[in-house]
């Protein structure tokens, strides 16, 4: 069937041919031509109707040279020159000037004797400055007819400027709206002239693109066919260019998204060629346009792994942050930034430390080494810390729930370090910062007395985003709970409670609900309803019980309500999901094991579910029922009868 296509279109070229010999025709024919040889255009289509007929329709073409002008017969790329050195003078000329006005002044010469690079030379540089801030008038008369001169120049010998020259020319034609719409619209056809004889290299239109969509005077039908005329030489894109086409990728259209597929499978071709600074670049682009590759992302972790110590520190941060901001874990990528820490021990850029521990918090990662060099670089040189970076440096260790070595120094330091800042934080971030220390027992007593006033929790009550309010009261709640429970002998005033702040301690997200729920049903069965209390928050503190039990000292179940609590056993079951844990050494983190050491104080026996051993390790409802009864048995007697 495909070979009789083929044949009857050939058919088809032939009868064309030999009716039109002084014509050139294109036939649509599927191919393997190359696609920079196929003419596209308004076509022609003869349909062939019938009951028997079993011809395709035939799509046909008559062009010449005047209806398509981008061909090689109307074009050549000989007639581009070079400037010359009188261009070069006056180039340097043209620099030295410092405003608008030595420009113009300099131009007072015969419009003959400025040659068209030296009208471009002379245009750019008036760019250079009106960009650059000067305030300078070119819309005066006079002016204006020495810039139209320049610009009819320009138009007469368009053809012989080089690519460089003519992207200057095209920056200039769209920058400001004093030229005149003739020499816009010049430049604009010899730019598109030269694109479909592919004059242009990639980096040349990548330039293009950016001019294009940036400016006032952008055309967007010139920036489509660039778009188009750029993806269809994708077989060009390499390591000597492929980070010039990520940062023009900021300008893209949804029309051409496709084309983030296409440079993410050339990069795999070429990715271990890079520089660092490319590296960097397509980092930061793939941040802006938020688009997530795990193919880019693993391969920028070898070359990381490689070539970590050619990376410049304002190179590294592009590089963290991309692995931040998509929360992609990746080993090679922790063992480069934990070499790389090592090394900088006292000279680390302070930046890199913060999104370092930032970044192991994020994927709840401790590494031992990296913690380790950002708290000795932070004894020796703490005061070369912002506010920010020490809120993101020192809060880690508490989340993470890892003491340094040299505790005693370092808390010295750090308490130092937090008196300095103190008044200059977010409440949102003093408090997570302090909560924190609690987190490792360590109790910010100097602090807490302007934390537990009036008018920081004014404060707080004012913060519009719901998220972080709510997030700002539970770390205040965990603060004062440690105070209270730990450190009684502070003689703080605790002024506050849930209902001071209007939240819900109660709330769990989808799959902590639906954890908890199944749990529900089934607990029901294996001790009974009347035996158990649901959703408890615990007293003097924000902790949530999934479910409290009580049993007497024979480990019998004790009814909810009855009396003499005094001799009574409270379990309280808490659901630990995966994220309660450290990813790689799977201990507690500091909040969670706080919430453990805190209802321990309180009375509580603290029972762990955990839930991938719930949901995922036990099928069915037998080996769930199991599963709960083997973390009951010690604490409740199953064969007694039910009080």
């Amino acid at each position: 069937m495909a070979r009789s296509i083929f044949s009857r279109l050939r058919l088809c070229r032939s009868v064309c041919c030999a009716a039109f010999p002084s014509t050139r025709v294109s036939v649509g024919l599927l191919n393997a031509r190359p696609s920079s040889t196929v003419i596209l255009g308004q076509s022609t289509v003869i349909l062939q109707d019938g009951l028997r007929i079993q011809e395709l329709p035939w799509v046909i073409r008559r062009l010449d040279p005047r209806e398509f002008p981008f061909n090689r017969v109307t074009y050549s790329a000989d007639d581009i020159r070079n400037h010359a050195e009188q261009d070069e003078a006056f180039e340097q000329l043209l620099q030295d000037c410092k405003n608008v006005r030595q420009v113009f002044r300099l131009l007072e010469v015969p419009g003959e004797q400025v040659t068209v690079f030296s009208a471009v030379f002379a245009l750019r540089r008036i760019y250079q400055l009106k960009t650059g801030g000067t305030s300078d008038d070119i819309d005066s008369f006079i002016r204006a007819a020495i810039l139209n001169e320049l610009c009819e120049t320009v138009v007469r010998e368009i053809g012989h400027l080089s690519n460089r020259a003519l992207i200057d020319t095209a920056r200039c034609s769209v920058t400001f709206r004093s030229h005149d719409d003739c020499f816009v619209e010049k430049v604009k056809e010899e730019i598109e002239r030269r694109v479909g004889d592919g004059v242009f290299a990639i980096g040349d239109i990548c330039l293009l693109i950016s001019i294009f969509s940036e400016h006032i005077r952008g055309d967007p039908n010139t920036t489509r066919n660039l778009w188009i005329h750029l993806g269809s030489r994708y077989k060009e894109f390499g390591e000597d260019n492929i980070a010039s086409i990520y940062r023009m990728m900021r300008n893209i259209t949804p029309e051409f998204r496709y084309l983030w597929r296409i440079l993410d499978r050339q990069l795999q071709a070429c990715w271990w060629k890079l520089n660092a600074s490319d590296v960097s670049a397509v980092a930061r682009q793939l941040v802006l346009a938020n688009y997530q590759s795990s193919q880019t992302l693993s391969a920028f972790g070898k070359w990381l792994f490689t070539n970590i110590h050619e990376v410049k520190d304002a190179e590294l941060k592009d590089v963290v942050a991309l692995y931040t901001h998509f929360n992609f874990s990746d080993a090679n990528v922790v063992s480069s930034l934990e070499r790389y820490a090592t090394a900088k021990i006292g000279t680390l850029d302070k930046t890199i430390a913060a999104m370092l521990m930032d970044y192991c918090c994020q994927k709840r990662f401790l590494s031992t080494i990296i913690f380790d060099a950002v708290a000795q670089d932070f004894q020796k040189s703490s005061a070369a810390y912002r506010p920010i970076e020490v809120t993101f440096a020192l809060r880690a260790f508490g989340i993470l729930n890892y003491v340094p070595p040299n505790t005693s120094e370092f808390f010295a330091v750090a308490e130092n370090s937090i008196h300095d800042i103190c008044a200059d934080l977010d409440p949102v971030l003093l408090l997570e910062l302090l909560s924190s220390f609690v987190y490792l027992e360590r109790f910010p007593v100097n602090f807490v007395r302007s934390v537990f006033t009036p008018h920081f929790f004014t404060k707080i009550n004012a913060i519009s985003d719901a998220a972080r309010r709510q997030k700002a009261v539970m770390k205040l709640l965990q603060l004062q709970s440690s105070m209270f429970l730990e450190f009684p002998c502070s003689n703080v005033a605790f002024l506050a409670n849930k209902e001071t702040f209007k939240i819900s301690l109660t709330w769990l997200e989808g799959r902590s609900y639906k954890f908890h729920h199944e749990v529900k049903s089934l607990l029901r069965d294996l001790v009974g309803a009347a035996f158990i209390r649901e959703m408890v928050v615990a007293e003097n503190s924000p902790h949530l019980i999934n479910f409290e039990i009580s049993v007497d000292r024979n480990r019998n179940l004790v009814q909810v309500y009855e009396e003499d609590k005094e001799k009574q056993i409270k379990l309280a079951l808490v659901g630990m999901m995966p994220e309660f844990y450290c990813i790689n050494t799977h201990h507690l983190l500091g909040e969670f094991a706080t919430k453990k050491r805190h209802l321990e104080k309180l009375g509580y026996v603290f029972l762990e579910m955990e839930y991938e051993k719930f949901m995922w390790q036990c099928r069915g409802t037998v080996a769930k029922t199991k599963y709960l009864k083997s973390i009951l048995s010690p604490h409740i007697n199953f064969n007694s009868k039910l009080n």
